[in-house]
């Protein structure tokens, strides 16, 4: 995870510093602060943009001064890093010195209508945190990133379970897929006797194994009935299997295959809520 630490530059800098320090003993952290340039206020602005662009995390610390504003621009280079994390969707932790805290008057700006109108912005957009001391800010900031670590962890494991989880059902589809095409293969080679008996009647289908089937039908008023079609699988349907029951190329009924021998050859299907079983 980067970290950008901002801050106008004299006012805050033990303030900086003891931020930086506290959060660059977490090993999973890389911290960036003004530190890192040069020892100004005056910093490079196109650098300054490109690494919070980088970062993962903005850390926005604020007091009574608003900052140097660089040629050419009409805001300071702090203000510029904050807009700057709210264009590229940055985490944005803010911290802003308590108004009850002590602070000496040659820190402030003489006229303090810019810090004002931003700092009153960062308390209306966001849950900000204050600060009377160094120590306070170091040890608010370093909870404030530490959750932000676990809750990257917890994200992290979410996608992971995730990836697991699609990549078990793209096995288990392809599985699937290589079991019913053994079974379309197969056919009814093995057991090609399927029945469904009841006291009324009985429906017995007999397959040949080369896609023809022989469907007789008995009850104690009528005679034998034989319809005589082919039978295949549905490749398209590969969660729940299905024959289709053709006679002369016309579809008849469709059925879901219930049960399959170990050899893949099926052992029992359901039609029209009766379950075919191998009588063989």
């Amino acid at each position: 995870m980067i970290v950008y630490i901002s801050s106008t530059y004299n006012d805050l800098k033990d303030y900086r510093e003891s931020v930086y320090r506290a959060l660059s003993k977490i090993e999973a952290v890389n911290v960036i602060a003004m530190e890192d340039y040069v020892a100004t206020d005056q910093r490079p602005v196109d650098k300054c943009m490109s690494d919070v662009e980088k970062c993962d995390v903005y850390v926005g610390i604020f007091a009574w001064r608003y900052g140097y504003i660089p040629p050419d621009h009409d805001k300071s280079i702090t203000e510029l890093e904050y807009r700057k994390a709210v264009e590229t969707k940055k985490i944005k932790l803010i911290f802003l010195l308590n108004k009850k805290a002590k602070w000496p008057d040659k820190l402030k700006d003489t006229h303090c209508d810019q810090i004002n109108k931003l700092k009153n912005e960062l308390e209306e957009k966001y849950v900000v945190s204050y600060f009377q001391t160094k120590d306070e800010l170091s040890e608010a900031a370093l909870a404030a990133i530490s959750n932000n670590l676990n809750y990257n962890k917890k994200l992290n494991f979410l996608w992971l379970f995730l990836i697991l989880f699609v990549i078990i059902g793209i096995i288990n589809t392809f599985l699937t897929f290589q079991k019913y095409n053994s079974i379309s293969e197969i056919n009814f080679s093995q057991n090609n006797i399927f029945c469904y008996i009841t006291e009324d009647k009985s429906i017995t289908f007999k397959f040949d194994g080369k896609g023809n089937f022989d469907c007789y039908k008995r009850s104690k008023y009528s005679e034998d009935k034989k319809l005589k079609g082919v039978y295949k699988i549905s490749k398209s349907l590969i969660s729940r299997n299905l024959i289709s029951l053709e006679y002369k190329n016309k579809f008849i009924e469709k059925a879901t295959i219930e049960e399959t021998h170990d050899s893949g050859s099926i052992k029992a299907f359901m039609l029209n809520d009766c379950l075919f079983r191998s009588c063989n």
